[in-house]
């Protein structure tokens, strides 16, 4: 990680720790890293070593700012996002929450958002149905997926079928329409079978006048 990375995550924790704005903890920072004898750069090392609170929290959980960008990134998912707004809800500059991101989650916040948008079009997938309307192209797009052909091929590879086929396996209302002539055939058989188990009714016979 290069040096301005870490000054950037380094500013965060102590914004973190004693809720400065980020001009405020840079002058902090600074100053903490004179006081020391040591390069600004140098001094982020050291306030950044996995033992420090500020950075792993309690029992090594996500600081404050990876959480505020995950609960942004969640809630904005279906919209166009920036890596400037993901930075301003988490309250850390943008290559500080790239940086702090990458570090305790493995990933970029746009690596994230990418998953989440993935989760989301499956969900829609399966709860969508063709009858009413629904395509790949809509609930793709609803994501943030302009390029229809693009999502088709990731989707396979995640989750090893297209986003049509799991479009068609969604469930109907019972009332619905049959979707194929599978299914056409399979009512029809059902209906027949239907038909044999009930009672027959017996016609009247006609009452003699008196």
């Amino acid at each position: 990680m290069r040096d301005h990375d870490l000054v950037d995550v380094a500013t965060g924790v102590l914004v973190e720790r004693y809720r400065l704005d980020v001009e405020q903890a840079s002058v902090m920072l600074a100053a903490m890293a004179a006081g020391d004898g040591r390069a600004v750069g140098e001094y982020a090392v050291t306030l950044l070593e996995p033992r420090d609170p500020a950075v792993t929290g309690t029992d090594g959980d996500e600081p404050a700012s990876v959480r505020r960008a995950v609960e942004f990134i969640d809630a904005n998912a279906h919209r166009v996002v920036s890596t400037g707004e993901i930075a301003r809800a988490a309250h850390i500059g943008p290559r500080g929450l790239q940086a702090s991101f990458k570090r305790h989650r493995g990933q970029t916040p746009f690596e994230y958002l990418r998953e989440v948008r993935f989760g989301g079009a499956h969900r829609d997938l399966v709860a969508g149905d063709p009858g009413r309307g629904s395509t790949v192209g809509e609930i793709a797009a609803r994501w943030q997926f302009t390029n229809a052909g693009r999502f088709s091929v990731e989707y396979r590879q995640r989750h090893g079928c297209s986003p049509s086929s799991t479009l068609r396996r969604a469930p109907q209302d019972d009332g619905a329409m049959p979707r194929t002539a599978t299914e056409v055939r399979a009512r029809a058989r059902l209906a027949r079978q239907q038909a044999k188990l009930r009672p027959r009714r017996r016609p009247s016979r006609p009452s003699s006048g008196r």
